[in-house]
């Protein structure tokens, strides 16, 4: 897992179809860190004229995942258990930034912290999440 998020940061492989559809494009990925911006878009708008929360939700799931990510081994998995977000600020279209750090890293269970803010640095969400972490199934 950890060379899928490798190989996206050194552009030789693309982000998965979710990512794309969120406009995400890898920053910085390191062990427990992960960064991407995002491009939301007018699209995404409800009918208050800003960005509706469950994008906003699902480009904070796209940087907490890849952070877990990158403190798996290459054969384990893992899988969400919760995932919490907190909406500070309306979002409209432009650029938002998503920055997660691993919080805890238990053997079966990793936790992550994320930010969403726009190009100016203001935060207009915020998540964590808990993370189910197992070994791949042998053949």
């Amino acid at each position: 897992m950890r060379a899928d998020i490798t190989s996206i940061v050194d552009g030789r492989t693309e982000p998965p179809n979710c990512a794309l559809s969120l406009g995400a494009t890898v920053l910085a990925a390191s062990d427990g860190y992960f960064k991407a911006s995002f491009e939301a878009r007018e699209a995404f708008y409800n009918l208050g004229n800003v960005v509706q929360g469950g994008f906003l939700a699902a480009m904070l799931d796209d940087t907490l995942g890849p952070a877990v990510i990158t403190t798996m081994a290459e054969d384990e998995v893992h899988s969400t258990v919760d995932l919490h977000v907190q909406f500070l600020r309306p979002a409209t279209a432009g650029q938002l930034i998503g920055e997660a750090r691993v919080t805890h890293r238990g053997k079966t269970v990793r936790m992550a912290e994320a930010t969403l803010s726009t190009s100016e640095g203001k935060v207009v969400a915020r998540a964590s999440c808990s993370c189910a972490i197992r070994k791949l199934a042998g053949d």
